[in-house]
């Protein structure tokens, strides 16, 4: 605004509010800080709703008892740095016919009402990472 030439804005971790042109709009005045992999500002209902959808597919696809899953992931994962081998053993591949089948069936726990415009971090985004990262 042309009343506020010298105003200047520094957002630390702030949730993702504003649509696509307004983020745009405050890059002359709102520089946004992250850090690391900070939670706040990946937040938003859309974030929300792919996370519910990806966390019932993966129930449905999971092959062993939920308990194995939950008491051995953290044994494997010190045994065997491959995602890989973790995944073949507790869930079924998404693409085989046998998933396509087991998430065509469960349709229906997928749907989670109108899907949520993504937000954006206003202004200027820079996010800050320890030196290991």
């Amino acid at each position: 605004h042309e009343c506020y030439t010298s105003l200047e804005c520094i957002a630390l971790s702030p949730p993702p509010t504003l649509s696509p042109g307004a983020a745009a709009a405050g890059r002359r005045y709102i520089t946004t800080v992250v850090v690391e992999d900070d939670l706040v500002s990946r937040l938003s209902l859309r974030s929300l709703q792919l996370l519910r959808v990806r966390a019932v597919e993966a129930l449905l696809l999971c092959r062993q008892p939920k308990w194995q899953v939950l008491l051995f992931l953290g044994v494997f994962r010190r045994l065997s740095p491959s995602e890989d081998i973790l995944r073949q053993y507790f869930f079924l591949n998404p693409f085989s016919a046998e998933a396509t089948v087991i998430l065509e069936r469960n349709r229906h726990l997928f749907d989670s009402g109108a899907m949520q415009p993504a937000l954006r971090l206003a202004g200027h985004v820079y996010q800050l990472l320890s030196k290991g990262t």
